[in-house]
This record gives structure tokens, C-alpha cells and sequence, in this order.
């Protein structure tokens, strides 16, 4: 990967360089971390060759009022009880919104006679199959004669006149 030509040994040298100039304008002391981030050894032959490491830029320490471990311990214990409360609306909210309403009225009585909506209809075929005479129904769902499964209320119409499309 390393070419071993000395203008390949300048290139890698100059990029060092580079690096540790926009590192320190940015007070990003990072140098040292292209070396073990590329592995090789002709690269510490330059890192030793090149600028000595640069010393600490700020020398007074900054004091927080607390420590970050305790700031961070009470920043995950408010996310963690406001995402359990926001959790426990969204809950009842999703619990009252699928409950059936007991006073809501059946989508038909048995004995009234249904289309079916095709869940894969061809290019030409009908869309709604039947009429289907109902056995059984509920307010979600119909039980209707020849069909082996219960029929959900948004797959069914009341047949009162010729439905094929």
C-alpha cells in the first residue's frame, strides 16, 4: 500500500502535516490517531520523523457544578419517565380506539345478502363477488353461506342491486 519511493514517504509527511494544522485549529489534538487508524509501519517511521506532539492547549481545568455522570444519570431517568407516561397515553389511547362499540349495530342481520370484495382481482375479472346470503355477523365481522372464513365489515356491501365493479 505504501509506496517506499521518497516522494510517497514527502506525500504521507506533508498529509501529517496537514492534519495537524487543521487539528489544532480546531483544538482537536488528533494526530496520533491516523497512525493506528492506518497501521503501518512506514507511517511511524514518519509520525516519529515529523512535529513533536503538540502540548495540552487548555491548562486550566473547567469546573462543572456537578459531575457529567450524575447530570447524565438524572437526563435518562426524566426520558426514561416521560417516555413511559408518553407510552401509557398512546396505550389507552390505542385500547380505546380498537374496542368495538358495543352500541354500534351489526353491518347486516342474517339472512341479508352481501357482495364480497376479491382480495386479488384480475385485470377483468369483477371486483365483488356474490351475492352471499349471511349466516352469522357481529359488528366487525360476517359469517356468510359458502365462505369457509368470517368476512371483515370493510370487505362486505349490502346487495341491493347488481354489484360487479
Amino acid at each position: 500500500m505504501l509506496d517506499s519511493r521518497p516522494q510517497a514517504a514527502t506525500k504521507h509527511n506533508h498529509l501529517l502535516q496537514f492534519v495537524s494544522a487543521r487539528s489544532q485549529a480546531h483544538l482537536l489534538l488528533c494526530p496520533g490517531l491516523i497512525v493506528p487508524l492506518t497501521g503501518s509501519k512506514d507511517l511511524l517511521a514518519l509520525r516519529e520523523t515529523s512535529d513533536p506532539p503538540q502540548q495540552e492547549v487548555i491548562k486550566e481545568e473547567i469546573q462543572l457544578p456537578f459531575s457529567l455522570k450524575q447530570f447524565g444519570a438524572r437526563i435518562h431517568e426524566a426520558l426514561q419517565t416521560s417516555s413511559a407516561a408518553v407510552h401509557q397515553i398512546a396505550w389507552a389511547a390505542h385500547q380505546e380506539a380498537r374496542a368495538p362499540n358495543p352500541n354500534s349495530p351489526p353491518v347486516c342481520a342474517p339472512r341479508d345478502l352481501v357482495w364480497v370484495k376479491r382480495h386479488d382481482p384480475g385485470t377483468l375479472e369483477p371486483q365483488w363477488e356474490g351475492p352471499f346470503q349471511v349466516i352469522l355477523s357481529t359488528p366487525t365481522a360476517v359469517k356468510a353461506w359458502g365462505k369457509k372464513r368470517w368476512i371483515h365489515r370493510t370487505h362486505i356491501k349490502k346487495a341491493g342491486r347488481k354489484q360487479n365493479q
